[in-house]
């Protein structure tokens, strides 16, 4: 419940976040980040689709590589957010990801 609640939470910091990021590192325009987090809503729905049914398969291994998982797309995030297309798919792979953990 702990890993639930963090994570659902860590979405509200990509709505609070992600705007100044995406503008002032990545070079995206204000419009532009609209459609980013499109995209971004589109990952959470698959990620919800592929988590519930990852989490009937095996639920630990699961949670576990998925939040692996989100600290390498960080870190990378990190280092590559400067790109606006690596920062575009990442944001999208996050969205994803954190559905995953919450089925």
């Amino acid at each position: 419940m702990l890993i639930a609640s963090l994570a659902s939470a860590s979405l509200f910091a990509v709505f609070t976040y992600i705007k100044p990021y995406l503008t002032d590192v990545s070079g995206l325009s204000t419009a532009t980040v609209t459609w980013v987090l499109l995209l971004f809503g589109a990952g959470m729905t698959i990620g919800n689709i592929i988590g519930g049914r990852l989490a009937d398969w095996k639920l630990m291994p699961t949670v576990i590589g998925t939040l692996l998982g989100m600290a390498v797309l960080f870190v990378v995030f990190a280092k590559l957010g400067a790109i606006a297309t690596v920062a575009v798919g990442i944001v999208f792979l996050w969205g994803m990801l954190i559905f995953i953990v919450v089925p």
